[in-house]
């Protein structure tokens, strides 16, 4: 019975040690990619027009062959913002698998929906300091709550 009861505990540790990893490596991973937001609204308006008309450089002749000719403001923007709701939307998956790994109760509920209010009004703030952006705050937090929510369902 010292042996099963011994190898038992020890198979038991060995998951706990496996499940706290996960945990580990999830938040590692939000961690990343609050950065990787953060840097990007970090970023000058030309900084990031730039970037955004680089991809619009790659979509435009997939666009041409199916017939759509997008000018290029309107791509530019199209690109933007799909760039920003992809970027929150991993967020909401990242947090959701995090939050997945841990045991669920109602105080954690509240708690897990922290992130997709603090981390857009910290991003909105650091848009005001980065050269020639602009922040909106009602209509980008309400954009990137539904995106965080999107990935996170």
């Amino acid at each position: 019975w010292f042996f099963l009861y011994w190898k038992s505990w020890f198979i038991i540790q060995e998951v706990r040690k496996e499940q706290r990893m996960k945990k580990k490596s999830c938040w590692i991973l939000v961690g990343l990619m609050v950065i990787f937001i953060f840097s990007n609204s970090a970023a000058s308006a030309s900084t990031s027009n730039g970037m955004s008309l680089t991809v619009s450089e790659w979509v435009r002749p997939v666009l041409n062959t199916v017939g759509l000719h997008p000018e290029t403001d309107f791509l530019n923007f199209v690109i933007r913002k799909l760039a920003h709701f992809s970027e929150y939307a991993l967020l909401g998956v990242l947090i959701g698998l995090a939050y997945r790994l841990q045991p669920w109760s109602w105080m954690k509920g509240k708690v897990a929906l922290l992130p997709f209010f603090i981390i857009p009004v910290l991003d909105e703030n650091l848009q005001r300091f980065s050269s020639g952006r602009s922040s909106s705050p009602r209509t980008s937090m309400s954009f990137q709550g539904a995106a965080a929510s999107c990935g996170i369902c």
